[in-house]
């Protein structure tokens, strides 16, 4: 999309799609209004897939990475999305049903996932359950 994006501009074009069943019918007939539109919209586009790369290798910190999603996707979702992910993964935990894979990195839940990234984990462990100074809970 980002390169379609700057073709378009590269050749002085405002971006042009139809509806790939109806010609006629044109996704973007009021947007972009502008060459400048379009190529901050490109920019943005990029500055979010470099982002998401950052994420997805693990170079955040944990307050960087929300504060950079904050700004992305907005406050309250995010926010509400991480409270579901911590509720989820207090509940394993406590449960004892948490999970591990081979080097000892807990599993976050597939609502925080996605299932292939789960699956494609070899080895995933159960967690054992807890003692807490010796009394079984």
């Amino acid at each position: 999309m980002m390169a379609e994006i700057e073709n378009a501009s590269l050749y002085g074009q405002l971006i042009n799609v139809s509806n790939p069943c109806h010609e006629l019918d044109v996704f973007t007939d009021r947007w972009p209004e502008s060459i400048s539109h379009q190529d901050d919209y490109a920019q943005k586009l990029k500055e979010l897939v470099a982002g998401l790369e950052q994420l997805k290798r693990g170079q955040m910190s944990p307050p960087h990475m929300m504060e950079w999603m904050r700004n992305q996707f907005g406050g309250q979702v995010v926010t509400r999305a991480a409270d579901a992910i911590a509720n989820e993964i207090g509940h394993s935990i406590k449960g004892s049903t948490q999970q591990y894979t081979r080097t000892g990195k807990l599993i976050i839940p597939a609502a925080a996932t996605s299932a292939a990234v789960v699956k494609s984990s070899r080895a995933i462990a159960s967690g054992r359950d807890h003692t807490f100074f010796g009394k079984k809970i």
